[in-house]
């Protein structure tokens, strides 16, 4: 499988499954969300813990319980999703395809599943390749996990595929997780010399988003500041309804960083996103739900509403970068 799979899938995926909290390069982003913070009381978790929770998140944001999996699926889904991120290339002879006729089928389930209609069987890999898709999503494959890790993570899939809301131990773990994602990562990424091609630190890439920010409120005399710190252009308002944080949406968009290296475009693809708001990242959420259908906004999203300070393997998107999207709001889907 070519490197642009990376990508592909990705989109794919976002633009129509039911991603909760979801690979680097698009607005679903499931690694940054272990960046929230919790407001659970701290606890202490071992590794081993800690990658298990990591599946159930990975499983969890991927949206697999609307999918209805047969125990044989989940545990065909658990092992796609669990194993590149211990063996980078274990999907290479994939073409991008089946991954499409994979995302294809479980479109055709999520819908029979919304309709209350009998659910189409999958073929025998598509769980699979979900699985992967979802790892894909995570932005973490090939991590460089142990066998033992990676075997926790599949557990933890097991159990996270199943739920429908996250468990108080999976917030609680946010910021540990966080913490652990962003040492392996860094660790990954020295060893491999992987980077986004761009060597200027995170505090760099604040000061360049601070001055390009204070331009920028002294050019746009209708840029919005956002207590969050989200600033925003509405373009057009629009004349439907807006949505809420728990809605899912249809959007064109087009995602640049501040020197106009396009990192995910929806227009450039020629095809709608479809997404829940509450599996986008923090600025993309609410600069969505500035304006009703039909509307049009430009969101300028600092990294702390972004992908934070840390860069992740394959990904565009350096440490600390803002952030813009030209977003237009097709439709507050049912």
């Amino acid at each position: 499988m070519n490197k642009s799979v990376y990508i592909v899938a990705a989109s794919l995926f976002a633009g129509g499954l039911s991603l909760h909290a979801a690979a680097g390069c698009c607005p679903v982003d499931a690694a940054s969300n272990f960046h929230k913070a919790s407001d659970k009381q701290a606890q202490t978790f071992s590794e081993a813990e800690l990658f298990t929770l990591l599946g159930q998140f990975m499983a969890f944001s991927g949206g697999i319980y609307d999918l209805k999996f047969s125990e044989e699926e989940l545990t065909v889904f658990a092992e796609g999703m669990a194993l590149p991120l211990v063996e980078a290339d274990a999907f290479a002879g994939v073409e991008d395809e089946q991954i499409e006729a994979a995302v294809e089928e479980a479109m055709a389930r999520l819908e029979a599943a919304e309709a209350g209609e009998e659910l189409p069987a999958l073929s025998a890999d598509t769980p699979r390749y979900l699985g992967y898709v979802v790892a894909l999503q995570s932005g973490i494959v090939g991590l460089g996990l142990s066998a033992e890790e990676g075997e926790k993570v599949r557990s933890g899939a097991l159990l996270g595929a199943r739920l429908e809301a996250p468990s108080e131990e999976m917030q609680a773990a946010m910021e540990p997780l966080s913490a652990l994602m962003d040492a392996r990562i860094q660790k990954l990424m020295a060893e491999q010399g992987l980077d986004s091609g761009d060597d200027r630190s995170a505090a760099e890439h604040k000061a360049e988003a601070e001055a390009f920010l204070a331009q920028l409120a002294e050019d746009e005399s209708n840029l919005q500041v956002a207590d969050s710190g989200l600033r925003f252009l509405i373009l057009e308002e629009g004349n439907g309804e807006k949505p809420s944080s728990g809605d899912t949406v249809r959007v064109h968009y087009h995602g640049t960083l501040i020197d106009g290296t396009v990192f995910d475009s929806s227009v450039q693809r020629g095809q709608p996103a479809d997404f829940p708001l509450r599996g986008v990242v923090p600025g993309f959420a609410e600069g969505l739900q500035q304006v009703g259908e039909g509307g049009k906004v430009r969101l300028f999203i600092p990294s702390h509403l972004a992908y934070g300070d840390q860069a992740r393997p394959g990904s565009p998107i350096p440490g600390g970068a803002l952030i813009i999207f030209d977003c237009e709001l097709i439709a507050v889907n049912p």
